[in-house]
């Protein structure tokens, strides 16, 4: 049995402050071809008492807070004069992809998406954004509320971009200013 999710909003997220511009060169073994690639995941969050204003909001103003100290996020991976083997990361500022959805069940119709998956995994992270190529994207985020109030959050990322270490502190960033801490750390 499927269930339904409905993309309804698409847009890039920039910093909620100035950030600084310019190029950053990527390390010799970030800059190997053959590991510049997209890691995905999907983080499921219950409802919580209370509830009242839209998970999606919430995380899409806490990912703006969060880029403006983790600003490469909000860049461009480009490549050098030597072709992909020369990349580098833009700080242009121009924001992560950012796709807000609903899905037309509650997480325990699905399971808290424990395995089986009931929603195909594509469902619950963002397509992606317009004329842009997805390795050329540092961050690319989609919230998807469900009927009971809980949410998904799925990400698609550049490895190239950071460790599982350096990605877990940036969402960790995302989550504590989502939770209104004035700062993370």
């Amino acid at each position: 049995m499927g269930f339904a999710v409905r993309r309804t909003s698409r847009a890039y997220v920039r910093p909620s402050g100035a950030t600084p511009a310019g190029s950053l060169e990527l390390s010799i073994i970030d800059r190997v071809v053959g590991l510049r690639h997209l890691v995905r995941s999907l983080h499921v969050f219950s409802p919580r008492a209370g509830g009242g204003q839209s998970p999606a909001r919430v995380v899409q103003e806490a990912l703006g807070k969060a880029l403006v100290d983790y600003y490469p996020f909000a860049g461009r991976f480009v490549d050098g004069a030597g072709g992909p083997g020369s990349a580098r990361v833009e700080c242009t500022g121009e924001g992560a992809w950012f796709v807000e959805a609903v899905a037309g069940c509650s997480l325990a119709d699905v399971n808290h998406l424990d395995h089986p998956l009931m929603i195909p995994e594509d469902d619950l992270l963002p397509d992606a954004a317009p004329g842009v190529q997805p390795l050329d994207l540092p961050l690319m985020m989609q919230v998807t509320e469900f009927t009971c109030g809980g949410f998904v959050v799925g990400l698609i990322s550049v490895h190239t971009m950071a460790d599982g270490l350096g990605a877990g502190q940036f969402i960790n960033a995302v989550g504590d200013y989502a939770r209104g801490l004035l700062k993370p750390w």
